[in-house]
């Protein structure tokens, strides 16, 4: 019997199977957790979602105020109020 080489280890289905299905298996327990959680403490979901979006928006503050042009500090560009009316086609 040939000992196991190491490019062979990791080659076969049984190990492809193996680790998907644990995978899989994370996935739906960690949607099980969820679930409890949400229908035992539904506040906390509520909190953690909160806090994900205020960091979210603090993060995408900050990456704003970094990549502003200190050249042009007082440049606006505002958006028209309406836009320009189409021509009209004429029936013949």
């Amino acid at each position: 019997m040939t000992p196991l080489l190491q490019e062979d280890r990791f080659s076969g289905f049984r190990y492809h199977v193996k680790v998907h299905s644990f995978r899989i298996i994370t996935v739906i327990l960690a949607w099980l957790f969820i679930a409890a959680a949400f229908y035992e403490k539904p506040e906390l979901l509520t909190g953690l979602q909160r806090a994900i979006q205020r960091g979210m928006e603090a993060a995408a503050a900050l990456s704003v105020d970094r990549h502003r042009s200190s050249a042009l500090p007082f440049i606006t560009v505002a958006a028209p109020t309406r836009w320009p009316a189409s021509p009209q086609r004429r029936s013949s």
